[in-house]
């Protein structure tokens, strides 16, 4: 029996914090043995003395955890996302599969730039030469690392994945009912915390234009951020209060209802390691129109799922949402190109990974 442990984010939100659940709940479905260990400890909020807890939980906490339990594990698994702060624990999970004696894999959520890596060049080159496998979630994440380290081939494409059972195809007018959505209007959804990176700043300027020619589309933002205020702004000054709504953070059990809802689902981000809520749209059927922002390419590889345009550019992102709104779309082979991310599929890739170290 294969035996783990693994190191990441529980209980918060985010996409990282999903992934590690979902994919250690499916490695224990399929007979690994996984100890884990939570980078939060408790959900905590942010103060001074929690983030010091956090760091402390990401570096010596994570060290004397991998030697206390050296016995229970062949294999530290960790996690990794958010820049240096996240990738901090990739280095502390360096140092104790060297110390332990144990085969170390690294999951790198973030996106990491030309510039990130080259910046911590160093790091990246210690994690990697102690890593069996070192994971990416996207092709160009793994380009970028192989053409400014290029002698390791080490780095594996394993993407983020979802659940088929929550995210699934339901009745479009029971959903909108259900969430008080109007039945008569086009909806046009996006999912993403209000922060700059994600772009919604563009999808508002885009909604300004669509109303030219599409009185009856309303748009939906889900999510929270420092931007709230800002963007509540740009909607009343564009005069789109009967168009464009922030509708707060909804709980995840939810969002398959409210993708459900629309009619088209929209991914505007600057800058993405992968985006998985676009695979969690397509497996309620709906078409993605997104940007070229590192993570949704290697998503939308066919025009049969969705389109793609520019990042910070709403005229052309405005163009897309209207010629997706036209457009005749396949809601079957949208879904069966989905279930390839299944979470069971990406358990069973990472088992094989496993047996290969």
């Amino acid at each position: 029996m294969i035996k783990v442990l693994m190191c990441g984010p529980l209980n918060v939100s985010g996409g990282v914090s999903v992934h590690t659940k979902s994919v250690t709940q499916h490695l224990s479905d399929m007979g690994i043995k996984v100890h884990m260990y939570n980078f939060y400890g408790e959900n905590l909020k942010y103060s001074p003395v929690n983030h010091f807890f956090k760091v402390y939980r990401r570096t010596l906490g994570l060290l004397f955890k991998a030697i206390k339990l050296r016995s229970e594990y062949d294999i530290i698994h960790v996690q990794a996302s958010g820049g240096i702060f996240s990738f901090i624990s990739a280095i502390s999970a360096s140092f104790a599969s060297k110390i332990c004696s144990k085969k170390l894999c690294v999951t790198l959520h973030y996106r990491a730039s030309p510039k990130f890596i080259k910046k911590y060049k160093s790091l990246f080159s210690f994690v990697l030469s102690t890593s069996s496998v070192f994971f990416v979630v996207s092709k160009e994440q793994k380009e970028i690392i192989k053409r400014f380290l290029p002698s390791f081939n080490n780095v594996m494409l394993i993407p983020n994945g979802i659940d088929p059972k929550k995210f699934k195809v339901m009745d479009k007018t029971a959903c909108r009912i259900t969430l008080g959505l109007p039945l008569d209007k086009l909806i046009v959804l996006s999912v993403g915390n209000l922060v700059d990176e994600k772009g919604h700043q563009y999808f508002i300027k885009a909604a300004r234009d669509i109303v030219q020619s599409r009185k009856d589309i309303l748009c939906i933002i889900i999510g929270t951020g420092n931007l709230r205020k800002k963007l509540d702004k740009q909607i009343k000054d564009d005069g789109l209060e009967e168009n464009f709504k922030l509708v707060g953070v909804k709980p995840h059990s939810e969002i398959p209802i409210w993708m459900n809802a629309c009619d088209i689902f929209v991914f505007p981000s600057l800058v993405e390691s992968f985006g998985t809520a676009q695979i969690e749209a397509m497996a309620c059927g709906k078409p993605i129109v997104a940007t070229y922002n590192g993570g949704s390419e290697g998503i939308i590889i066919s025009s049969d799922y969705g389109l793609l345009c520019e990042t910070a550019n709403s005229s052309k992102l405005a163009e897309n949402i209207l010629k997706a709104i036209n457009k005749s779309w396949n809601k079957e082979d949208i879904v069966r190109y989905s279930k390839q991310f299944s979470w069971e599929n990406i358990a069973k890739k990472t088992i094989s990974i496993y047996n290969q170290i």
